[in-house]
């Protein structure tokens, strides 16, 4: 730990052995010792007391007023007498503060009654600098070890969200269903390195596909590990076996014995049918799946009641029902899309969102995709997301044939 500049002692300051003559020494001899030895002061000692100080400045207003008996003058003629001393133990602080007060450049430093140096104004400012340069010199030294220290765990960081955000990805759906005149397309972009968002697709039966899309409350890595938390459960439901509401309910109380107070999650499940095209869905406190209805070239909200997950063993969700003709697109999406802000300010908002859907409502899903995010990054421009943005859409062209006659899997 290096010293303060306060803390410094007269003992580490000051010039030992200073130069000394008697009150009768002549003056010229005085300013000629003072010149030799090149310094600003000569200390007047008698009977090895310390009686006074002669200064450069002593001889430049004193002297010249009587510069007809320059030659004749002695120290003691000229000195600062009686003369204030400091002791080698006094502070730099003490020391300044003396000088400040008598103003004067130049102090004995006298310990046991005898005299052992001189401290001076320029010696007080001259170790002051050296002991900032030492603590800035140290402080740097800690700055840059401290910089290695977290440059380091920094990059071990970086390494284990690069690693989380692998694993995370590989419980999504490794490719989406394919089936004739349906398809379907997915757009995830996660705000940081992991994503509280997430979805599935998933082929049940052979006539009925599982769609769920739920968001984790905040971001970062507490809404991903509540994520990963939540996709367990979700496998772990068997929602090929139940209704919508059915599985929102077994989710919720799951999740309502291992999420904290304050964490809870929004979600959005449905199961399509592709031999009679009729969705059955349920949602827990998320936004409203979008229907473009293509005969009507319009965008519907299908909203149903249902509290958040993880929040409370008291929970009713509503199912509803509706059947897609063809050319309809259904669209899940989670919050972070609808948060959106443009670099003027402006919300995305749901009123927005639909306007854009229906304009890319015709294309198959992918293009309705690609025409909507380019949309929102025209909107957003340089602004980052608020939040984790997860799509997906479900492009019905015409009914699916009989594929087994098979059950509806209820």
């Amino acid at each position: 730990m290096v010293a303060q500049p306060e803390q410094l002692r007269v003992r580490q300051i000051m010039t030992r052995n200073p130069a000394t003559v008697g009150p009768d020494e002549p003056l010229v001899r005085v300013a000629r010792l003072m010149k030799e030895r090149r310094i600003g002061s000569v200390i007047i000692v008698e009977d090895d007391r310390v009686v006074g100080i002669v200064t450069e400045r002593d001889i430049v207003y004193r002297a010249v007023e009587r510069c007809e008996q320059w030659r004749s003058l002695t120290a003691r003629d000229v000195m600062t007498s009686p003369v204030c001393t400091v002791t080698p133990h006094d502070t730099w602080a003490v020391v300044a503060e003396q000088m400040d007060l008598l103003q004067v450049r130049h102090l004995p430093v006298v310990e046991h009654g005898r005299l052992v140096g001189i401290v001076t104004a320029r010696d007080l400012l001259h170790h002051r600098t050296q002991v900032l340069e030492s603590a800035v010199r140290q402080r740097t030294r800690e700055l840059e070890q401290r910089n290695v220290e977290l440059t380091k765990r920094d990059q071990l960081m970086d390494y284990y969200l690069r690693m989380a955000s692998r694993i995370q990805r590989q419980l999504l759906p490794n490719e989406l269903p394919e089936l004739p005149n349906i398809s379907f397309a997915t757009w995830y972009e996660p705000k940081d390195r992991v994503s509280g968002d997430f979805y599935d697709v998933r082929q049940m039966t052979g006539r009925h596909i599982g769609l769920l899309v739920c968001d984790a409350s905040g971001h970062g890595i507490p809404a991903a590990f509540v994520s990963v938390m939540a996709q367990t459960v979700f496998r772990t439901c068997r929602p090929g076996s139940m209704s919508p509401a059915e599985v929102l309910s077994q989710l919720n109380e799951h999740l309502r014995t291992i999420l904290e107070e304050e964490r809870f999650i929004t979600g959005c499940y449905g199961v399509f049918d592709i031999t009679s095209a009729r969705l059955r869905f349920a949602k827990a406190g998320h936004p409203p799946p979008l229907w473009y209805r293509a005969d009507q070239r319009r965008v519907v909200p299908l909203d149903a009641r249902g509290m958040l997950l993880g929040v409370s063993d008291k929970v009713d969700f509503e199912e509803v029902e509706i059947t897609l003709e063809p050319g309809d697109r259904l669209v899940y999406y989670t919050d972070g899309l609808l948060e959106t802000w443009s670099e003027s300010g402006e919300l995305l908002g749901l009123g927005r969102l639909r306007r854009w859907l229906a304009e890319c409502g015709d294309g198959p899903a992918e293009q309705m995709v690609t025409c909507l995010r380019e949309q929102v990054n025209r909107f957003r421009g340089r602004r980052p997301f608020e939040d984790d943005v997860t799509v997906l859409v479900l492009a019905y062209d015409g009914s699916h044939p009989e594929s087994d006659g098979g059950s509806d899997g209820r």
